[in-house]
């Protein structure tokens, strides 16, 4: 855990201040020439018993705690270093009227008015964001022809969106160019047919249920929730609940939890290797997000578990999966929102659950109390973030949680069987109810002027306010600990 929580100190510093690659390699070498000496202490140290009479899970143990993190502080400054100094390969075409041959490397983001389609132009690892009109149809595998003027994305209201597009090796854009699809089918064969089952099980979907549930069903299930209307989309922002329209955690632990059935029939190994296949496959319908990958890397880890018999701990899973990821690519952890809220959604609800469990001990079976607490500590959690990037705060949020967050579950469920011949029109129709009356309890709490009120902060009181929360939560774990367990 010492190492991953220093790779993620170290690109969280690095994405902030210009350190350099010096102090990366030094902390690196320190922690390496200290990992050595403890290695071969009997080789190198003539008199062994300084370090002998540490105990094990003592001052020793906290030393070479101390190093590990070292050691990934200094990889993850060296990460974020060597990926902030990549150039733009497009830098020569600023400015210029350009044509290039493609591939469309991602499936197009489909908007009210027109579409973004991310290409990779033949012979070049980076990738330039096209934004073109709804006339034309193009889809994910398609070898297209462009011309049309290269631009360079600018910040724009406080957002860092060359930052933002950076994260997935995007560093110029093109508006509304001339576009001709020459091929088509040309990507990963896997990809394509997935993406093709898609749209055959949404258009599916979306015949059994009125336009506004079927696109609040398909953003609860693969977070596609651009179907739905600016007012839909603004009363779940007002109500602090757009993480149901989300893939998170919750959802692909369901997901698992449901695979996990399959263990009695096929047994358990068999079932491993399906729930890989298939949380593969939905992490590429769902579209391959960084809260998305980690969702599904935690429930990979969870169905590891559940085969293996082994108690899953979700910190130790969250810390591994997050500073694998920031590993692989360091640009999200300060410039991926949607990561940012996910991971620090989950820290907020393994370690406030359990505080909140041993506050009201006489309360913690109650199923409300669980989903209060499970609620309160995500809010609490996410809250500086949320000011940070949004600037407002949902006075009704708790509220509005436990009223939407419940019905969650079934609505999954349902909308899973809803694919059955015959019977599925009627759990469709069971579900179309169940998800108006959600669409209407969210425009009853947010219709108040008060439901959500402006408060932005900077990044550096978003910061602060983590400080204060860690600092709470070691003060209770260590009144927890001289009290024997008592609070």
């Amino acid at each position: 855990m010492s190492v991953c929580a220093g790779t993620l100190l170290g690109v969280g510093v690095g994405s902030v201040f210009s350190v350099g690659l010096f102090f990366a390699y030094a902390c690196m070498v320190v922690a390496l020439i200290c990992l050595t000496v403890y290695i071969f202490r009997p080789r190198v140290l003539v008199d062994n018993s300084f370090l002998e009479s540490f105990p094990v899970h003592g001052k020793l143990f906290s030393f070479l705690a101390l190093v590990w993190f070292i050691l990934g502080f200094g990889f993850g400054l060296f990460r974020i270093e060597t990926r902030l100094l990549v150039q733009n390969e497009f830098a020569e075409w600023i400015d210029s009227k350009q044509d290039f041959e493609g591939l469309v490397v991602t499936e197009p983001d489909v908007r009210t008015d027109s579409q973004l389609i991310t290409v990779q132009p033949n012979n070049y690892s980076e990738r330039i964001l096209v934004t073109t009109t709804l006339s034309n149809y193009y889809r994910y595998g398609d070898v297209v022809w462009v011309r049309g003027k290269v631009v360079e994305p600018k910040e724009f209201n406080d957002f860092d969106y060359p930052g933002y597009l950076a994260r997935f090796n995007t560093f110029a854009l093109m508006r509304y160019p001339k576009m001709v699809v020459l091929k088509s089918h040309q990507g990963s064969l896997l990809v394509d047919k997935l993406l093709q089952l898609k749209v055959l099980l949404i258009s599916k979907l979306l015949r059994v249920y009125s336009t506004d549930t079927g696109n609040f069903l398909l953003g609860i299930l693969i977070g596609a929730k651009r179907g739905l209307p600016a007012d839909i989309l603004d009363n779940f922002r007002r109500t602090g609940t757009t993480h149901v329209l989300a893939v998170s955690g919750f959802n692909i632990s369901i997901f698992i939890s449901g695979l996990g059935v399959l263990a009695y029939w096929i047994g358990r190994r068999a079932q491993l290797l399906v729930s890989i296949l298939c949380v593969a496959g939905f992490i590429i319908m769902a579209g391959p997000s960084a809260s998305v990958l980690r969702a599904g890397a935690m429930g990979f880890l969870l169905g590891l578990g559940m085969v293996a018999g082994r108690l899953y701990n979700p910190l130790p899973a969250l810390l591994l999966v997050a500073s694998l990821m920031v590993g692989l690519n360091p640009r999200i952890l300060f410039w991926d929102i949607g990561f940012q809220l996910s991971a620090v959604a989950t820290a907020g609800i393994v370690l406030g659950v359990p505080v909140a469990e041993s506050i009201f001990p006489t309360y913690a079976s109650s199923k409300l109390f669980q989903l209060l607490a499970v609620t309160t500590s995500a809010i609490i959690a996410t809250l500086p973030i949320s000011l940070w990037h949004f600037g407002s705060l949902s006075l009704v949020a708790p509220l509005a949680n436990v009223l939407i967050v419940p019905p969650v579950e079934m609505v999954m469920a349902f909308g899973a069987l809803s694919f059955i011949p015959v019977l599925g029109r009627g759990f469709a129709f069971v579900n179309n109810y169940i998800l108006s009356l959600m669409l209407w309890l969210e425009h009853i709490l947010a219709r108040p002027t008060w439901a959500s009120v402006d408060a932005k902060v900077s990044p550096w009181l978003a910061l602060a306010c983590y400080g204060v929360l860690s600092l709470l939560y070691l003060i209770y774990i260590r009144r927890k600990q001289s009290t024997g367990g008592v609070t």
